[in-house]
């Protein structure tokens, strides 16, 4: 059981912050902080702010391309994609990532990169385990949640904690 935790930790420690998928081309920031090469840059297009910009993580102020690649954790990250998935998750079939929010259009559990996609581009996506919580009222209450019921039921149950729902 302390095996299976401890895989779930590695594999969660090679998951980047911004888009919550594993890391794809690391980089690492003067801070000590890594993301995904085309996340820290789509996010430093994307800021309001003229440089430096802020470390997404600990907002340490940072200028694009004083990143530097990080080889040693793309090495761990394809160590870590050998391990299988802690039971209960699921991944992507499509793009063998962890699925991780749920299309409120199609009614479906996506990945990160189905998400980025045309054919979920403009759809409502919730994080999966928020899209739980939802459905768990549902079912409980036999009608879609008011913002007073979803308030209440924020925190899961001992039940819900327990139990492997979606």
């Amino acid at each position: 059981m302390a095996a299976r935790s401890q895989v779930k930790d590695f594999q969660e420690a090679v998951f980047c912050s911004i888009c919550l998928a594993s890391f794809n081309d690391p980089v690492i920031l003067k801070c000590g902080h890594n993301f995904c090469r085309s996340c820290i840059t789509q996010y430093c297009k994307d800021s309001k702010t003229s440089p430096p910009y802020s470390c997404p993580q600990c907002r340490e102020p940072f200028r694009e391309g004083e990143f530097q690649p990080n080889r040693d954790l793309r090495n761990v990250v394809e160590i870590a994609k050998k391990f299988p998935e802690p039971r209960g998750k699921k991944a992507c079939e499509k793009h063998e990532e962890l699925l991780k929010l749920f299309c409120e259009v199609d009614q479906t559990p996506i990945c990160v990169v189905c998400r980025e996609s045309r054919s979920h581009k403009d759809h409502a996506v919730l994080p999966l385990d928020e899209a739980a919580v939802d459905y768990q009222v549902i079912f409980a209450f036999g009608t879609h949640p008011s913002p007073d019921t979803l308030e209440q039921s924020e925190q899961p149950s001992e039940n819900y904690k327990t139990s492997n729902v979606i």
